[in-house]
């Protein structure tokens, strides 16, 4: 890896991105933090709110209460704190098909009033890749359906997970494939559709498929033929072909950070298909996370650093070996989508 500056205005745009990074990561441990510490919302709910105060002054109270258990001297933090917060309404999932139909069939979990938790993906934007967060809060506390299976593992239909279903459950039509059953959420709504005929849904999770069978599925609409194939998702998906669905939609994982490398092998199966229209979930927020891999490992390469990196670390210190970046253009080229890939899937 070698930079190779064109003029002293390069090397300045390089470096207020690479300051920007560590500000990121800042940030990102800072809200880490918040979300998983409890005592936070509990604080929060202990302070008294005006009935009459508008959205923005709940907000910023809000925040003012997380600051006095995590105080931050960080501008950075404390501008992005402010702008990637929001208060949302739990009256806007009043009417969710889902939510309603199952609401007795699966038990719940309370998100806390006051409390934290992730309402969109996170992407960089502009030259210096900020990063851009998005979080809600309600001010009441809202059930969201939640098992946990035998092996320990959580499944619930969040805030997020309802959000981040639109787009996709728009495109969705004819002969569809899920790979990834969770609690059904993604399978329902696309039952509804007047315009989807048939769904497979690959899942290998035995006691999950049971569950599906015997409590959710029963409460689908009859005439909408619904199939689940018990299978490995990245087995089934290596031998499907192009055109055999309309459209694939992926739901892996759970947490960005935690889907890279299935994400990564779900991309190497896709190389072949060109009429077949796919969707993942948390692409954004996964294609985020690369991009700041990559930036740990320009940064490491900037200041001198030699580290033994492991895992997808190493595969980008290896790819980046015979890269040389002299401006901003060819930086872009390398964190987007098609630089990524070209980066991460090629031998």
């Amino acid at each position: 890896m070698r930079f190779d500056f064109e003029n002293k205005s390069e090397k300045n745009k390089f470096e207020l991105l690479f300051q920007t990074h560590k500000n990121n990561l800042e940030y990102l441990s800072y809200i880490c933090l918040i979300e998983k510490d409890e005592k936070v919302s509990k604080s929060v709910r202990s302070f008294s709110f005006n009935n009459e105060m508008d959205s923005f002054s709940i907000k910023k109270n809000f925040i003012d209460e997380i600051l006095k258990s995590y105080p931050s001297n960080s501008a950075f933090i404390l501008d992005n704190l402010l702008w990637d917060t929001h208060l949302l309404s739990t009256k806007e999932y009043d009417c969710d098909p889902y939510l309603k139909t199952f609401v007795d069939a699966i038990p719940s979990e309370k998100i806390p009033a006051f409390g934290l938790f992730k309402y969109g993906e996170q992407y960089a934007s502009g030259e210096t890749m900020m990063l851009k967060m998005d979080y809600g809060f309600f001010n009441k506390a809202f059930d969201c359906p939640t098992l946990i299976l035998r092996n320990k593992h959580k499944l619930s239909i969040t805030p997020l997970d309802i959000k981040l279903s639109k787009i996709p459950l728009q495109i969705a039509k004819g002969k569809i494939l899920i790979l990834g059953l969770k609690l059904g959420y993604f399978a329902y709504l696309a039952s509804l559709k007047q315009d989807v005929n048939e769904i497979d849904v690959v899942e290998n999770n035995l006691e999950l498929i049971s569950l599906f069978k015997n409590i959710l599925l029963p409460l689908f609409p009859q005439n909408k033929n619904v199939n689940v194939i018990c299978a490995d998702a990245l087995d089934y998906l290596n031998s499907t072909q192009d055109r055999q669905y309309d459209f694939i939609y992926v739901d892996l994982w759970d947490e960005a950070q935690k889907g890279i490398e299935q994400y990564l092998s779900v991309q190497k199966a896709f190389e072949n298909f060109h009429i077949t229209k796919r969707f993942c979930y948390l692409e954004n927020a996964i294609i985020t996370q690369l991009c700041l891999l990559v930036i740990d490992v320009l940064i490491d390469s900037y200041e001198h650093r030699n580290k033994p990196y492991r895992g997808l670390k190493r595969k980008i210190n290896q790819s980046l070996k015979e890269v040389t970046l002299s401006n901003s253009y060819e930086l872009d080229a390398l964190l987007s989508i098609k630089g990524l890939r070209k980066l991460l899937l090629t031998k």
